[in-house]
């Protein structure tokens, strides 16, 4: 099988496959297997699972099926995936990834009930609008304009495309549709529940890991010295010769103003 191939889902395996074995899948079906190299790496999560795997592929590659003889757990049907998927029952997750086309990948979605059709605002035709409208370039009017369309991919989104897409998912869901918006006031109150009572908690632990703890915790931290309340700072040892001279100022400027305070003041004898 070939080491790489960029459309691959196998080169996002270490997601997929943390995500599978949060959700506890044990039965699995993907659609397309071409090489098997994502195959491969499914096989083997199942068989710790004690699990099994349904791959999906009218016509996948000599090395997918050569592969498919030494793997009796791994059930393969030389099927469409809408011909196919209606005759399964009893899986635990899908894998999508056969042909990229609107009408089957929107099919394939019914059929596996992906899609929530009692929703009148997050339809699949809603979602790939705000993909479209976030993922916008303009114009390269510009030197800076050009190479920002240039590090912007056209199939993917960027951080803060990412964040416009939940800002729009959150108007949708819960400003547009009246029934969800009695009690949120703005947008931003949209944008919060979406993000806890929507997808955080739906997101694995270690989706959860802050970065930052480690930083404050071992790099960011700085010697500091405590005060315990009413208490007076010590001084250090190199200070007390500057006290004596700061000291000996003060009474000398008190003589010649004829102002002693400094002399009798407890407190100044005692500032640093």
């Amino acid at each position: 099988m070939p080491e790489l191939l960029i459309h691959s889902m196998a080169e996002f395996a270490d997601i997929i496959l943390g995500v599978l074995d949060h959700a506890g899948a044990q039965v699995i079906a993907e659609v397309g297997a071409e090489y098997g190299g994502m195959s491969s790496l499914l096989a083997e999560h199942v068989a710790g699972q004690g699990g099994a795997l349904i791959s999906i592929d009218p016509a996948p590659k000599p090395e997918f099926l050569a592969w498919l003889e030494t793997q009796p757990a791994v059930r393969h049907l030389a099927q469409d995936s809408l011909s196919a998927i209606p005759t399964l029952a009893g899986v635990d997750a899908w894998l999508i990834d056969g042909d990229h086309n609107w009408y089957t990948v929107y099919h394939e979605l019914r059929a596996i009930d992906a899609i929530d059709e009692s929703s009148a605002y997050l339809s699949v035709q809603a979602l790939t609008a705000i993909f479209v409208a976030a993922n916008y370039e303009e114009p390269n009017r510009s030197v800076e304009q050009r190479e920002l369309n240039r590090a912007n991919a056209d199939g993917a989104l960027m951080r803060f495309e990412f964040f416009q897409c939940l800002c729009r998912v959150s108007i949708l869901k819960y400003v547009t549709d009246e029934e969800a918006a009695e009690d949120i006031d703005d947008v931003s109150d949209a944008l919060e529940r979406l993000l806890t009572g929507d997808i955080i908690p739906r997101l694995p632990p270690e989706a959860m890991h802050d970065n930052e703890v480690f930083r404050r915790n071992r790099l960011s931290r700085r010697p500091r010295r405590r005060f315990s309340s009413g208490t007076t700072p010590r001084c250090g040892p190199s200070s007390s010769s500057t006290r004596a001279r700061s000291t000996s100022s003060r009474s000398s400027m008190a003589g010649t103003h004829g102002n002693s305070r400094t002399a009798a003041d407890p407190f100044l004898r005692q500032t640093c």
